[in-house]
């Protein structure tokens, strides 16, 4: 359900960490918070908007930093195996990563 929160539509003054009841972390290199909670962030500064067609406006952003809990690095890189990764897709539809193919 937090995840859900994150990802509503909500005026400029309204935190959604608050309404998801998490808890922000100073982040290192931009000034919006990170959330304590998540164990994986990105820290991004906006690269550019671009218009479609008046419908929406997409953002672009360059990472700056990246912070990753241990737990999930191997050898130096995150292992996915060990990522039980969540992802949007559109409204309030989400997908799950459960299946790896390598084409080594």
């Amino acid at each position: 359900k937090q995840i859900g929160i994150c990802g509503e539509h909500q005026k400029r003054d309204v935190s959604k960490i608050d309404l998801a009841k998490l808890t922000s972390l100073a982040s290192t290199k931009v000034k919006p918070p990170r959330i304590a909670e998540s164990p994986a962030s990105m820290e991004c500064a906006l690269d550019r908007l671009v218009d479609i067609e008046g419908a929406t406006t997409v953002m672009f952003g360059k990472v700056v930093q990246v912070h990753v809990n241990d737990s999930w690095v191997t050898d130096g890189k995150v292992d996915p195996r060990k990522v039980k990764t969540l992802g949007r897709l559109s409204g309030t539809l989400y997908c799950r990563t459960t299946d790896f193919l390598s084409l080594e």
